[in-house]
């Protein structure tokens, strides 16, 4: 089983994650955060495999948030989800450490594909979708 924390400030994104990914018999959420600190504080309690995030959010700078995600559950794979666009960002991203990027316009088959690609530890870093 795939254990996978969701990290965004918009509620209904959350839910809606929490849903589309519930129908994935190999994936478990295991904790939904609304802001980086507050998916920093499950740390202490759960390990996931995958931290899926998105880098705009209120608070630390995403791609500090992203940092310290890998250094808070150095055993996780970070994937950005967001509506920035662009190789700069992606760049960036990527660069703090996540290991894919993929841009909520995208749906959710690029996002299912990554985290298992992810989980099955088949690191590709800058592939995106």
């Amino acid at each position: 089983m795939i254990q996978v924390l969701l990290v965004d400030e918009q509620a209904v994104v959350r839910q809606g994650l929490r849903m589309r990914l519930a129908l994935e018999p190999d994936l478990e959420i295991v904790g939904a955060a609304r802001s980086s600190e507050e998916a920093l504080g499950m740390a202490r309690t759960i390990t996931p495999d995958i931290v899926v995030m998105d880098i705009d959010m209120p608070g630390v700078d995403g791609f500090q948030a992203i940092r310290q995600m890998r250094d808070a559950m150095p055993g996780a794979a970070v994937i950005v989800l967001t509506l920035r666009e662009g190789k700069d960002v992606r760049a960036q991203a990527l660069q703090a450490g996540a290991l894919a990027f993929i841009e909520k316009q995208g749906g959710a088959e690029p996002l299912l594909l990554e985290i298992r690609r992810l989980a099955a530890g088949v690191a590709d870093e800058g592939r995106s979708g």
